[in-house]
């Protein structure tokens, strides 16, 4: 034992030399001499210094999944960093920092100094951490030699700051945590204004600033409190800060995307930079209807100045001085999509959209062609709004408007005349106006220009003459053309005699041939000299005629007797009995309106900007959403009671909608979501049970009923699992055996907390009973017992599997049960439930079988294993560590590490429809198959923006697995690693510290690598590449390409593009794209068929040698445009399938309009097929009323997008495929290549295969028939015929029909010839004359022929008794009233036979008629009948599920 103690003690005095015996962590302090490492310290994560309460600590730590370690100051509590000093050169977990007499220093193994603190003015004595997160050096004086400068991604509240203190950094203070922004306190070039702004790092540009209007000086301080964030200046007046904030500040943070937030204990936002635009906008960055962006005075003043961006319901515009002059509508770039109303606009990597209410549809979009990089949207002090892409360390413009200078209101100055030249502008003064003072004049001296009016007096223009400077022809004024006239069908008289009446108008303009009159007014910009010879607006400008200077006396004289005296005493009187008037009528009026004042004043604000809100979250589709005002004006403040139910009262109003007051559960100023099982509680604990019943019962139920239920369902869903009652004791009390049992109301109490997270605001719109709109205020919205009691971890089909294979049955049934259950009985369950799981669907026994087995009528199938090992899969990802607490016998606290914790199916599904997201890197000693990620299809790596994942994922649609980089949202695999060697869904790929990727199968045999590698990455580029611990590139994908390439990737000369051998299998194949020194050649077998240098559209720079090949842009699609055929043939379409891409409506072509349709009184699949059959033909147009089908042949020109075309539709021809990838494929240049053996063989052997064709269709016909009618199977329809096939046509494929073609073609099912096994069998004919046979099919209950829905492959093995018991149970456990449902115990019952079976009701199943007619789609399968006509089967029976079938429950 003292030898084990002296141990200790010389390992702890080698290791923690200046910690003493106080303890492994300082607080506070550290002297010098003082060595640390990650390693050291590795129990504490990395922790060896505390502030003095522990509020942040120093640390040498990495990130989750990160071999990068950094020393680091972390905030305590949510674990943060908020500086770290080694960013650009990471240590290892080995690595050391010292901190010496001289300062800090960050060492490697090899004494490589990684980072250190700069020279100090003395030598240090300590190293402290203070409680604001900074990290200081200090003399033996306590003075600061060094502190942490710079903080990264967050700041603590009692923060003060100033330029001053950070001018060794320009006044930056913090970081967004991969540095991109920062925020600063700093003055632009040359200005003594200082502004707290934040800045994109690398082009030193503000995307924001706080205090715009009220510019600090250099030693003002910002100070972050928890109230918020304050600037003042130095006499403490406050010249900026953040509004009220509703709780307290507890971090602000830089982000990534340049948003400043403020955040609370709980990381809740109370306040962000997104929600106060300035001037500038960036990606990411919503911009919502009333929001705008305000210009600023200069480059260096960003006080706000005059010009406006401002975003509407319908579009966005600019404005100077609320006078708009540009739209983005209006301007070339932009496309409309759709004429919702607008309610945001946001700015992304791909352009410039206004987003509808709903947030999904584009109203307005600006596409960005240009490369990706930075953007930003500014609009700028000389009133331009521009967009602009920071790439290669340079701006690059991409969008601006308005494009024009001249469009731009105060680009000349006042009055100035602006002369429009080609991407400039020209200034100059009108006639009669010259240059005074950089400001146009008139050029006549007794002439002045007035002042707008004011509140006080019209100053300028009383004692003045009025006259007009006209401006002269071919000028116009930037407003004209975005407001309306003041004035229509007047005189120029009338009109200027207007603006003479008004003292804020400065100038006019009229049009002489409408009379309008334009009034300009409060301030005069810059006009525009046009060359429109349409404009016939002329405009003239209000100048003052001063009157000569009076004698001081004799004006005094004169103004004694200059107003009349009968005014003076007439006008007061008159002032008065105005008023009188004006009160008597106001008090009427109100006396009037007095009982409907609530509703005048709710119902005006459905029409107010104020529901904006709501107008944002309503989804076309989904029902209304009410608010609580607009209900109480509806209702006449809930005045006219109609009825009563179980959970409020029913009010109507005259416009039908119904409101439900809800008495006992209401809120006077939202609506929510009602959580059922805490009014189970509370209506339990006032044993008020009748209020629960559905008032649809109408006193059917007594209250013992339902008390009996909710006593039974809250004891099921006690908090204490040992509380819940056993399935055997809730059968028992609902039986009446056992008593039942009293809810513990301490185990129910969580029922609060959850009810009110769940109670939200929602309406919900539905009929009533007389046809009025109910509006429900509080839904019912339920939560099942196993989210209630939380997450269970344990995955117990896993579990069922591992059991059966052990064969230890009884250890899965419930210990509750004390020995009350069979192994044997068990083991069928779990043998049977096993068979019906298996991967293989045709392993599954059938529902017969399943019964059979259960009844013991039928052996036990025996479970698969080899086709049930997804389950491991499915185990390894759900089987999760859970810590329960509880309190033991002793008062002690119980850890239990629980492996057995069940998760229902519901849960597994949700689950399942959201796999976790894809880390972004990977470390060594890294495993993956498909089984182990088979949630995400494989997916285990994706590239940081998401746009590409790596996979191991089956070939398309074989079973053969492959190691691959996919595309994410287009699913294309861009690269292969293992083409010539797939796996299996088994087999592993590994990545280890010392080698590359392995492909392991399952035999365990590896190919042979030797290359050291840290981590394994996936780029944006879809480039997967292999680093050291340097993050040096060992190893990229990008060097090894398959068959395609991307964007930005580089194949240099002797790299080549294999085929793969077919669809389904990735092998190398016989074409090859290979670059040489001059040219890019496709071969097949060596043997060059085509050239880069030959196509006609590659145009040739230089004849330099080549060096690469790369690609940018846009990547080439799989669609081409045919040429016209000519006399040699119709070379283009040749190996081609033709498709058609549709146009929207409102695009025609010119010739439509000059020339007669080919064809008349055809359908739209005729016309396509009239195209197809027409070399010539590159496009179409088809009238949908009158059948017109117009042919666009040889060449196509220009599309026009109109108003006037609403009916006729445009298809452009595309081809699918190509033949040049055909080394046989048509070529002009090579007539001469084919063997004239060929030219004899080819037509004889394809006479010889249509003789054999021929032979084989006629015997088996003759075979098939007696069958001919199950030609068409259910579902085959809606698989070969899919929506696609709206747009693309292939000659081939069968036609297909809608209900309305087979009713007019049928003449509404009139014409009966037979009756089929599923339906009745109707002649008609289509609008071409072909006669067609359908079969519509029918009901089997209502017509009680149970067998025809018998399984064929049955073949006589069920009765049409046990159909009709199968039926009929399930009809009614569908019935639309839950009133008519069948209970669990009686469906046990009747399909045991121990009690009749129910008769379905058919008025409470009609609902599904409405059900099958949205979800039974049209199809027609053609097929020979007996007579030769073609079948159309309208197939109406379209499978959905009961969940479905019965709602949202």
């Amino acid at each position: 034992m003292g030898y084990l103690f002296s141990s200790f003690f010389l390992i702890c005095c080698v290791f923690l030399p200046s910690f003493a015996f106080s303890g492994p962590i300082s607080t506070h302090s550290i002297s010098p001499n003082f060595t640390v490492s990650n390693i050291q310290f590795i129990d504490y994560s990395g922790t060896f210094l505390l502030s003095p309460n522990g509020t942040f600590k120093a640390t040498i730590d990495a990130k989750p999944l990160s071999s990068y370690f950094y020393f680091s100051i972390v905030h305590t509590a949510s674990n943060t960093t908020i500086w770290s000093a080694n960013r650009n050169a990471p240590m290892s977990n080995s690595d050391k920092l010292s901190l010496t007499t001289n300062g800090l220093t960050i060492t490697n193994q090899a004494g490589k100094v990684l980072w250190s603190t700069p020279p100090l003015s003395s030598e240090v004595s300590a190293m402290q951490v203070l409680e604001t997160g900074n990290l200081m050096l200090v003399d033996a004086k306590n003075v600061t030699l060094w502190e942490s400068p710079i903080s990264t991604h967050s700041i603590s509240p009692n923060f003060t700051v100033s330029n001053i203190q950070f001018i060794d950094y320009s006044g930056t203070f913090l970081l967004s945590p991969n540095g991109t922004f920062k925020a600063t306190i700093d003055a632009k070039p040359l200005s003594s204004y200082f502004y707290f702004s934040i800045v994109h790092t690398a082009s030193n540009t503000t995307i924001w600033s706080a205090n715009r209007n009220a510019p600090m000086s250099n030693s003002d301080k910002l100070s972050l409190t928890t109230n918020g964030l304050t600037i003042t200046n130095q006499a403490g007046k406050v010249l900026w800060s953040t509004p009220p904030l509703s709780s307290e500040v507890s971090a602000m943070q830089v982000l990534e995307t340049g948003n400043l937030m403020l955040v609370d204990a709980k990381n809740v936002t109370l306040w962000e930079s997104f929600d106060y635009p300035t001037d500038t906008i960036v990606m990411g960055q919503p911009i919502p209807v009333g929001k705008s962006l305000e210009s600023a005075v200069t480059g260096e003043d960003m006080s706000v100045g005059d010009y406006l961006l401002q975003l509407t319901d319908s579009d966005v515009v600019l404005q100077w001085n609320r006078m708009t002059y540009w739209k983005l509508s209006m301007d070339t770039k932009a496309y409309k999509n759709s004429n919702g109303a607008v309610s945001l606009m946001l700015m992304n990597g791909t352009g410039l959209y206004l987003l509808a209410i709903d947030g999904s549809k584009v109203v307005i979009k600006v596409v960005f062609t240009g490369p990706s990089g930075f953007r930003i949207g500014k609009l700028g002090f000389d009133g331009r709004f521009s967009i602009s892409s920071f790439v290669r360390n340079k701006w690059m413009l991409e969008f601006a408007g308005p494009v024009e200078k001249c469009d731009i209101p105060f680009i000349c100055g006042e009055i100035g005349l602006c002369t429009r030249i080609p991407l400039m502008a020209k200034c100059s003064c009108p006639t009669k106006f010259s240059s005074q003072t950089n400001r146009c004049m008139p050029v006549d001296s007794s002439l002045s220009l007035p002042s707008a009016c004011n509140a006080t007096s019209n100053g300028s223009q009383l004692n003045s003459l009025i006259s007009y400077l006209g401006l002269g022809q071919d000028i116009d004024y930037f407003a004209n053309d975005f407001g309306e006239p003041a004035k229509h069908d007047i005189n120029l008289s009338v009109c200027q005699d207007l603006c003479s009446q008004n003292c804020s108008c400065l100038a006019v303009f009229h049009r002489n041939s409408s009379g309008s009159c334009y009034l300009l007014e409060n301030q005069l910009g810059s006009f525009i000299s046009t060359a429109n010879s349409e404009n016939d607006r002329f405009g003239y400008i209000k100048v003052l005629r001063n009157f000569p200077p009076q004698n001081p006396i004799e004006q005094k004289g004169n103004r004694k007797h200059h107003f009349p005296i009968a005014g003076l005493v007439l006008l007061p009187s008159t002032g008065f009995l105005l008023l009188i008037a004006f009160v008597f009528l106001a008090v009427q009026w109100l006396r009037k309106n007095r009982l409907s004042k609530t509703r005048t004043a709710k119902l005006a604000r459905l029409n107010s900007s104020s529901s904006a809100e709501l107008q944002m979250i309503s989804i076309p589709g989904i029902p209304r959403r009410f608010d609580y005002e607009e209900l109480a004006a509806a209702t006449q403040n809930f005045k006219t009671q109609i009825g009563r139910g179980g959970f409020g009262t029913v009010y109507k109003e005259n416009n039908d909608i119904e409101g439900n007051g809800l008495s006992s559960y209401s809120s006077s100023s939202e609506f929510r979501l009602y959580y059922f099982p805490l009014i189970a509680l509370e209506m339990h604990e006032r044993r008020r049970y009748l209020e629960l019943a559905d008032p649809r019962l109408e006193g059917g139920v007594a209250s013992e009923e339902v008390e009996k239920l909710v006593r039974i369902a809250l004891c099921c869903v006690h908090q204490d699992p040992a509380l819940r009652p056993t399935m055997a004791n809730v059968v028992g009390m609902l039986e009446g055996e056992l008593p039942l049992g009293e809810p513990r109301v301490e185990s129910l109490n969580f029922l609060r907390a959850y009810g009110q997270r769940f109670t939200e605001t929602a309406t919900m719109e539905g009929p009533s009973s007389n046809g009025a709109t109910i509006a429900t205020y509080n839904s019912l919205s339920y939560i099942s017992s196993q989210q209630i009691s939380g997450p269970r971890l344990y995955y117990f089909p896993l579990v069922a599997l591992e059991m059966h294979e052990r064969r230890r049955y009884l250890e899965l049934a419930d210990p509750r049960l004390e020995g009350g259950v069979a192994s044997e009985e068990v083991e069928k369950l779990v043998r049977i439930a096993l068979c019906c799981v298996h991967q293989d669907p045709a392993l599954r026994p059938t529902m017969a079988n399943v019964v059979g087995m259960l009844e013991g009528e039928l052996p036990l199938g025996e479970p698969r294993v080899e086709s049930l090992n997804f389950l491991r899969a499915y185990g390894q990802r759900f089987t999760e560590t859970a810590t329960m607490e509880g309190p033991s016998s002793n008062g002690a606290t119980i850890a239990t590490h629980n492996s057995l914790s069940y998760i229902s199916s519901q849960q597994i599904s949700v689950l399942l429809s959201q796999p976790p997201f894809p880390p972004t890197q990977s470390a060594p000693d890294f495993t993956a198959s498909n089984f182990q990620f088979i949630d995400n299809s494989g997916a285990f790596l994706r590239s940081q923006n998401g746009t590409f994942k790596a996979t191991i994922d089956a070939m398309r649609t074989s079973s053969k697995y492959c190691f691959s980089i996919v595309h994410s949202a287009t699913n294309t695999m861009i690269w292969s690693a293992n083409r010539n060697r797939p796996m299996s869904s088994s087999d592993q790929l590994s990545l280890t510290v010392n080698s590359q990727p392995k492909l392991v199968n399952h035999s365990g045999q590896p190919p042979q690598f030797n290359s050291d590698i840290s981590a394994i990455q996936l780029s944006q580029t879809g480039n997967l590449v292999l680093v050291d611990a340097g993050n040096n590139t060992l190893w990229e994908s990008f060097d090894h390409p398959t068959d395609t390439i991307v964007v930005g990737q580089r194949i240099p000369i002797g790299k080549s593009l294999q085929s793969a051998v077919s669809y389904d299998d990735m092998s190398v194949g016989d074409y090859r794209l290979e670059v040489t020194d001059r040219d890019m050649e496709l071969q097949w077998n060596k043997m060059n068929y085509w050239k880069l240098s030959m196509d006609p559209e590659v145009v040739r720079n230089s004849n330099k040698a080549v060096l690469l090949m790369v690609m940018n842009g846009t990547v080439n699609s799989s669609l081409s445009l045919p040429s016209a055929c000519t006399a040699a043939g119709n070379d283009s379409q040749l190996n081609s399938s033709v498709s058609y891409l549709k146009f929207g409506p409102g695009m025609d072509y010119f010739a439509n309009n000059f020339r007669e349709p080919v064809k008349n009184n055809v359908t739209l699949s005729v016309c396509k097929d009239l195209c197809s059959q027409s070399c010539s033909c590159l496009g179409f147009f088809h009238g949908n009323s009158a059948g017109s089908c117009y042919l666009l042949e040889n060449h196509l020109g220009s599309f026009i997008l109109t108003d006037h075309n609403k009916e006729r539709l445009g298809y452009v021809k595309v081809l699918v495929g190509s033949s040049h990838g055909n080394p046989f494929g048509s070529n002009k240049n090579q007539k001469h290549n084919f063997p004239i053996a060929g030219l004899v063989l080819l037509p004889l052997t394809g006479f010889l295969i249509l003789i054999a064709f021929v032979i084989i269709a006629i015997l088996w016909l003759r075979k098939n028939r007696l069958s001919k009618t199950k030609t068409v199977k259910p579902g085959q329809s809606n698989s070969l015929l899919s929506a696609e096939l709206e747009m693309i046509s292939i000659p081939g494929f069968p036609r297909r029909f809608d209900y309305e073609e087979l009713a007019a073609a049928t003449e509404n099912f009139k014409n009966q010839i037979g009756r089929g096994g599923f339906g009745i069998v109707y002649k008609g004919t289509l609008t071409n004359q072909t006669i067609v046979v359908v079969k519509k099919i029918t009901k089997m209950h209502v017509r009680r022929r149970y067998l025809e829905l018998a399984d064929p492959r049955l073949e006589g093995g069920v009765s049409s008794e046990e159909i009709e018991k199968l039926v009929r149970i399930a009809l009614c456990c569908l019935h639309q009233d839950p009133a008519l449902r069948l209970t669990m115990a009686n469906v046990v019952g009747m399909l045991e036979g121990g009690l009749a079976l129910s008769e379905p009701r058919v008025k409470s199943l009609n609902f599904l008629r409405a059900y099958g007619q949205r979800f039974t789609e049209t199809a027609t399968m053609q097929g020979p009948t007996s007579n030769g006509a073609t079948i159309a089967t309208y197939n109406s029976l379209s499978y959905i599920s009961p969940q479905q079938l019965s709602g949202p429950r």
